[in-house]
């Protein structure tokens, strides 16, 4: 899941406009000024504090204001355990998610939709 992470924002930095969503699990990359109108919820292990490289849970965090400040909109959801924990447990259970609601992240995702003007809605 952290690669997958990590591939996302590489994806959502190459395409601008493409994605309305992603959820990245226990990772990050680069945020531009393609995630403008993206939704993100992330979710990340809370024992991944002293992790290094694109996998520490203080810099994701970090990433959510970075996305928020060039016009996205960006959550992260605390998971309980580490890494490995949070990797494979992500998609087992709900949380609450960016709208508020308590949901499966793959369903809150499948949901969102761009409209014309490819800003986001729910």
């Amino acid at each position: 899941a952290s690669y997958g992470a990590i591939t996302a924002y590489q994806m959502v930095n190459a395409n601008p406009g493409y994605y309305s969503a992603c959820v990245p699990i226990a990772g990050y990359d680069k945020v531009t000024s393609a995630f403008k109108g993206v939704k993100v919820w992330a979710l990340h292990g809370v024992r991944d504090l002293k992790k290094q490289g694109r996998t520490d849970y203080n810099t994701a965090n970090q990433k959510m204001n970075e996305i928020n400040q060039v016009g996205g909109s960006a959550k992260l959801s605390d998971m309980p355990g580490g890494h490995t924990h949070s990797q494979d447990k992500a998609f087992e259970g709900s949380y609450t998610s960016p709208d508020g609601k308590v949901e499966n992240p793959l369903e809150w995702a499948f949901r969102q939709t761009k409209n014309k003007d490819k800003t986001y809605t729910a």
